[in-house]
């Protein structure tokens, strides 16, 4: 999804998009009302695909399908697309100062955890999936193109440790949340409820940045659940355009909403 360019050495921030459906189901499709609202706003913005599939541990299925390995392999794919994309950044007109990601649900987890976790905090805390899938930027393709992410956009998504967030380490978010989710718990609990797969939702993610004294937005649906339909595409993006943009501009702050 490309804006229209006012001269042809016209370059525009990038967002790469995420979806969501549990680690199980979904394609980058589902994000078009999405992309083209972030489109219409300024951005390039790609909707990305991932490997799916995943079954409980301790089930007959290989280990290698637990949710802990689709989660990585998520990460593994997104940056995967990241990578392409710098790579590509003449071809479709970015503006590789200021890369962003989003997501919903899973997809949100991904941006989160993928822009949060490094190689040695997999090595430090859950070495057999580096050992078993690879490192985190060495899957999907050949590609050595560096980025920094700037900024994400995280509906009804969570962190799997919030100890990643810290002063010197702090992207900025904006968040979308149910207060009630039971899938995605927008305070701490388990993802899906699988105890294997700590989550540290929105509230925590607001939090955790307020102290490592970085922006953050968070809006949230009281008596709701997972994937509020108040929170539409409409009203979410043009939110997640306007602190994207505030971003770059340098005037990010931080502020909760309750809906």
């Amino acid at each position: 999804y490309i804006p229209v360019k006012s001269d042809t050495n016209q370059v525009f921030p990038l967002v790469v998009m995420i979806h969501g459906g549990s680690y199980l189901t979904g394609d980058k499709d589902w994000l078009s009302p999405s992309c083209e609202v972030l489109q219409n706003s300024g951005f390039v913005v790609s909707s990305i695909d991932y490997r799916l599939g995943w079954r409980e541990p301790g089930s007959f299925y290989d280990e290698m399908t637990t949710l802990a390995h689709a989660a990585y392999r998520g990460m593994q794919d997104a940056n995967a697309a990241l990578r392409f994309l710098a790579a590509h950044a003449g071809e479709y007109g970015i503006d590789t100062n200021w890369i962003f990601l989003g997501g919903e649900s899973a997809g949100a987890s991904i941006a989160l955890n993928g822009s949060y976790t490094t190689d040695d905090d997999i090595e430090t805390n859950n070495p057999e999936l580096a050992q078993k899938l690879g490192k985190l930027n060495t899957s999907g393709n050949e590609y050595a193109k560096t980025y920094t992410i700037k900024g994400i956009s995280n509906k009804w998504g969570a962190i799997s440790d919030s100890n990643l967030i810290y002063p010197g380490k702090a992207i900025p978010v904006i968040s979308f949340h149910g207060v009630n989710d039971m899938l995605v718990p927008s305070e701490q609990g388990y993802f899906l409820g699988c105890e294997t797969m700590p989550a540290y939702g929105s509230s925590c993610i607001y939090r955790r940045l307020l102290s490592a004294g970085s922006a953050s937005v968070l809006y949230l649906k009281e008596d709701a659940g997972h994937m509020p339909v108040e929170f539409t595409p409409e009203f979410t993006m043009v939110k997640t355009a306007e602190f994207f943009n505030h971003i770059i501009r340098g005037t990010a702050t931080s502020s909760i909403h309750y809906q």
